[in-house]
């Protein structure tokens, strides 16, 4: 079965981001997105062992079946590939029955004794499985990175990261002076946004309600992006924040 999966990017691809507005990470994340998305439609729709994961999968999650759309590669890719997913669905519907009554013990035991589980899909969503790759391979290269001080200059010349790749980043920090920087840094970028959003406020009310002039214009969309991630980076299948402590 041929692997759907894409080189994670390198060393300099983050350095690069560090230059532009918003969580590195997250920057990474949407090309790799886009990159996936891409490859799927364009090179792999017919590939056979594609689309087996994709009739394993049910296709993909909810944000990352809808950026499908986006894809220049067109909808008859979408077709074929959802076609596949579909005659899953169909096949894995015929061999469901009713359940038979056992007098409560499936009640005692909340047994699903109606088969509706073999519905369910059977693997992750593929563009989450990929995001949550590129993204490991990035924070690891942005912990050892912090060590080299021409690339702990321009990471602290950034914006800094969003909560979600805050939280993955610093339980991976084992040197204290690495951490400390990395929070310091975070603390400054963020007591700099608080103060655009409160400017943004106090000139929207005295405008009454017409645009303000200057950064604090975009503070509230940025603010957003930092706190829950960049748009589309994290599917269904690829969360956040880990259920247990806020990690992965």
């Amino acid at each position: 079965m041929r692997r759907l999966a894409l080189k994670p990017y390198s060393y300099y691809d983050l350095l690069e981001r560090f230059a532009e507005p918003g969580c590195p990470v997250c920057a990474l994340l949407k090309v790799a997105q886009r990159r996936y998305l891409s490859a799927l439609l364009y090179e792999f729709v017919t590939d056979p062992g594609a689309q087996a994961q994709f009739r394993a999968a049910r296709g993909l999650c909810n944000p990352h079946a809808w950026a499908l759309l986006d894809q220049r590669e067109g909808l008859v890719g979408v077709a074929i590939l959802y076609e596949q997913a579909i005659s899953e669905w169909l096949d894995r519907l015929n061999e469901i029955e009713p359940p038979i009554s056992n007098g409560g013990l499936g009640r005692l035991f909340r047994r699903d004794l109606s088969g509706a589980g073999r519905l369910a899909p059977e693997r992750e969503c593929g563009c989450c499985a990929q995001l949550a790759e590129t993204e490991r391979y990035a924070l690891e290269t942005l912990r050892d990175g912090l060590a080299e001080p021409s690339f702990r200059e321009n990471y602290l010349s950034s914006t800094g990261l969003c909560l979600p790749h805050l939280v993955r980043l610093l339980p991976m920090l084992r040197d204290p002076a690495a951490f400390e920087r990395v929070r310091d840094h975070q603390r400054e970028r963020l007591s700099m946004l608080r103060e655009q959003l409160n400017l943004f406020i106090a000139r929207y009310g005295e405008r009454g309600g017409g645009t303000p002039m200057g950064d604090e214009a975009t503070s509230w969309r940025r603010a957003i992006a930092l706190l829950t991630g960049d748009d589309g980076v994290f599917g269904v299948d690829h969360a956040p924040f880990d259920a247990k402590d806020g990690s992965e």
